[in-house]
């Protein structure tokens, strides 16, 4: 009873008691939200004037939502201006497995059926639409697809009945526009017509497609369905691409001499527009159809097209007389368009024609300010043109502070020589200074080592103190001048001052370092290297010092060589690429065998890891010096987890020699293989060693079906030379198949190739060889057509045939009139012979 009696009570208290506690909790979570609102109302109230502010100026206060971009995609209402058009992420994301696939199969370069059968199978196993895969897909590949890959879509899409749709249409056409497959192009582009689906894009596309293959008149009927679109963007600001695909509509209607016809075609469709009149006269001023260029010009007055500053340049350049020039500037003058451009073509004009008038004329219309290209031209009006007198420096100096001080002249760098030596001659130090001021440090650089090759020192000096600005750069310059004059007092002292004024640089020490090396003076030459290694500023001698140090040294004084080549170590470094081709060029038949062997420690111990290029020169130092177990060892590498990469044609060339040398036929042809697997192609000289190396070891057959395999591909057909026959013919003499060799020699022939001195020596060593002598006075006639006249090797070479057929008077006969003539006196070869035909 208690218990009941007390409910009442208690509940309405605990109520309240939770009310309490909520709305005090309320209470001082509102006003801890006040406090931050109070604490944070400036910025918010920045954040709302903000918003109205950009309300007023825009229209708008809407935050745009995020965009994903995707591949460029050509709008139907504007032609020539790329709009972005993002696919939409599910079907980028059904499309992605085939996408995949089809990188995979270009890749390895699948054929056209395999890649439809895979479009095909990933279309069932997708659940998207089919056309919308396919145009992703495309869309997504952009210029990764190819012909193959474009003709196994389109029959999928025949396969399966689908219809074209304008965008996918356009994705295909893109693609044989890419691939130059202009026929499929064609077909498809009509078959798209047909179906009424040629947007403004299409046409754009298709007028690419006809001017790319030389199509005018398919060009125009383009151009006349595309009048609309076109009209406004030639008017307003034409794009890059619309300027590229008229300019190459002009220049193909110039090819087929059609220009007027075009200019009418342009005005029918309301695009003849100043710059488009302005691309033809510039056409035709390029062409030097001055025909075409009057023609225009009538028109142009005709139809009242306006004529721009670079349409009267045109004209100007196009005037065929003096008076004509004059007329087209007057023109440009009363139209107001006088440019930097018209300038120009005037004192070309006047220079041409030597118009004294419109020399004058072009220097009244000077603007205030002038272009380097101007000024030069001006100067040339004055100095070389209608304009000179007696009185042209003072002119010059005139003309030059009137018109032409803070222009940059030594941009040309005849036009600056010029004037800077008209002011050293007049001693006008401010004029130099001036100069100076306006150009830059490499206009500074060529003027100074210009003065310096003309031995022109005391010049050189004086425009470098002109320059405002003394670099290490300027400094290097004069030092180089100081060395072409030989002054090594004045370098010294260039030198000295350079090192007090911090300018001083690694190209400073090394010029020095190399002029010791070519006076012979190496005690300066070591103490210019302690001073670069005393000197607080890091500049320690490094690789390029050495090297070139290097290869100064090794033309005269091999152990100098390996002395620099211990200081060099001594210093912390260690040879690199370039220090090793310089040793290994170095190698010649003469070098001793303990250089040989220490230059090819030094590429071994090298830090760097060799390349192709190194391993191309040590292939080449190996042979020149007759060093075959050096250059086996150094090949052996090629069949280890150690080789060298190779890539270039070259490369593979040495290296198909070097095998060659070593009698190894297969790793010969292994080097080939490669090469050809991977797609290069190789030069002459390539093609050339392999056909060496195959003839040279007894394989001349094969040697053969090379070059006819060569003659037959047409990338490497124009490679193949005599010389390379010459390795033929030298091969098949040598085994006594002389049948073989006269009918490779018809072969070269018929093939009209110029038949070198060597071959026509291998052809009378094969006669020799053969006892067949009665073929070489044909074979000397057919020299003298070629232009080419027997040396000393030819005769030998008869000498030598002339005694093994026991026909000694010959011999005596062709030995004295070898010894009556000037130019090929008998040397020791040619007596041995003959005595060995006596024995």
């Amino acid at each position: 009873a208690q218990g009941s009696g007390n409910l009442p009570t208690e509940l309405p208290l605990t109520r309240l008691s939770i009310f309490y506690k909520q709305t005090s909790f309320a209470m001082a979570f509102l006003g801890a939200a006040m406090q931050v609102f109070k604490e944070a109302q400036t910025e918010i109230t920045i954040f709302f004037i903000a918003i109205f502010v950009h309300a007023v100026l825009f229209g708008t206060y809407r935050i745009r939502p995020l965009v994903i971009k995707a591949n460029k995609n050509i709008s139907q209402d504007k032609v020539g201006k790329p709009e972005k058009n993002a696919a939409s992420f599910p079907a980028a994301e059904q499309s992605a497995p085939l996408v995949r696939a089809l990188k995979a199969m270009l890749h390895r370069s699948a054929e056209r059926e395999e890649m439809a059968d895979e479009i095909e199978h990933q279309l069932q196993a997708s659940s998207g639409d089919a056309i919308t895969v396919l145009g992703v897909a495309l869309e997504l590949l952009n210029k990764a697809a190819n012909a193959k890959l474009i003709a196994a879509t389109r029959s999928v899409i025949k396969a399966r009945g689908l219809a074209l749709t304008p965008r996918l249409s356009e994705l295909l056409l893109r693609g044989y526009l890419s691939s130059q497959c202009f026929s499929d192009f064609n077909e498809l582009f009509a078959k798209v017509d047909q179906d009424g689906l040629v947007t403004p894009s299409l046409a754009l596309l298709a007028l690419r497609a006809s001017l790319n293959t030389s199509d005018l008149d398919a060009a125009l009927g383009h151009m006349r369905r595309l009048a609309v679109p076109l009209r406004t963007s030639v008017r307003d600001s034409p794009s890059a691409a619309l300027r590229s695909i008229m300019h190459q509509l002009i220049a193909l209607a110039a090819q087929k001499s059609t220009l007027l016809t075009l200019l009418q075609e342009l005005q029918n469709c309301e695009l003849c527009t100043s710059w488009t009149f302005e691309a033809v006269l510039l056409e035709c001023v390029r062409r030097g159809d001055t025909d075409s260029l009057k023609q225009a010009d009538e028109f142009a007055k005709e139809h009242q097209i306006e004529y721009t500053g670079a349409a009267h340049s045109a004209l100007l350049r196009g005037a065929g007389t003096a008076e004509e020039a004059a007329s087209h500037f007057v023109a440009a003058v009363d139209q107001g368009v006088v440019n930097s451009e018209l300038l120009l073509a005037a004192a070309d004009a006047a220079t041409l024609y030597k118009d004294a008038n419109l020399a004058q004329a072009t220097l009244q219309h000077l603007p205030p300010k002038q272009s380097p290209e101007v000024a030069a031209a001006v100067i040339r009006l004055v100095s070389e043109g209608p304009l000179r007198s007696d009185d042209t420096d003072t002119i010059l100096i005139d003309l030059y502070q009137k018109h032409f001080i803070g222009v940059n002249l030594l941009l040309d760098a005849h036009t600056g020589q010029l004037l800077v030596d008209l002011a050293l001659k007049q001693h006008r130090a401010d004029i130099i200074a001036q100069l100076m001021c306006s150009s830059e440090g490499l206009q500074q650089h060529a003027l100074l080592k210009t003065l310096g090759s003309q031995n022109r020192l005391g010049h050189a000096f004086e425009v470098f103190h002109a320059c405002p600005g003394k670099t290490a750069s300027l400094c290097n310059a004069l030092l180089d001048a100081c060395m072409v004059c030989k002054d090594m007092k004045a370098a010294e002292e260039v030198m000295a001052k350079a090192i007090t004024s911090g300018t001083a640089d690694l190209v400073t020490y090394n010029t020095i370092i190399k002029a010791c090396l070519q006076n012979g003076d190496i005690k300066r030459l070591r103490a210019t290297i302690e001073t670069m290694r005393a000197d607080g500023s890091g500049l320690a001698p490094n690789c390029v010092t050495f090297n070139e140090l290097i290869e100064a040294t090794i033309r005269t004084n091999s152990e100098g060589v390996w002395a620099l080549l211990d200081e060099m170590k001594s210093c912390g470094l260690q040879p690199n690429h370039v220090t090793c081709s310089i040793l290994l060029k170095s190698i010649q038949r003469s070098s001793r065998a303990r250089d040989v062997e220490r230059t090819l420690a030094e590429v071994d111990a090298m830090d760097d890891s060799m390349d192709e290029v190194l391993l191309s020169s040590v292939c080449e130092a190996c042979i020149r010096v007759g060093r075959s177990d050096l250059l086996a060892k150094q090949l052996g590498r090629q069949r280890t987890s150690k080789r060298v990469s190779v890539r270039g044609a070259h490369s593979f060339g040495s290296i198909v020699r070097a095998y060659g040398v070593l009698h190894d036929l297969k790793g010969v042809w292994d080097t080939w293989r490669e090469m050809r697997m991977r797609r290069i192609t190789p030069t002459s000289i390539a093609i050339g060693c392999m056909v060496e190396a195959l003839a040279s070891n007894g394989d001349p057959e094969s040697a053969h079906e090379l070059i006819r395999e060569m003659l037959a591909d047409a990338d490497t057909g124009s490679l193949v030379n005599a010389v390379i026959y010459c390795s033929v013919l030298k091969g098949f003499s040598h085994q006594r198949q002389f049948d073989r060799v006269w009918l490779v020699y018809e072969e070269m022939r018929a093939e009209k190739l110029a038949v070198s001195l060597s071959a026509y020596n291998a052809l009378i060593d094969a006669c020799a060889r053969s006892s067949d002598m009665g073929r070489v006075p044909q074979l000397l006639q057919d020299m003298a057509k070629d232009g080419l006249e027997p040396n000393i090797v030819t005769y030998s070479t008869i000498l030598k045939g002339y005694c093994q057929e026991n026909r000694l008077d010959k011999a005596f006969e062709l030995l004295q009139e070898m010894k009556q003539s000037s130019k090929y006196q008998p040397d020791e070869i040619t007596y041995n012979t003959l005595i060995d035909g006596c024995a």
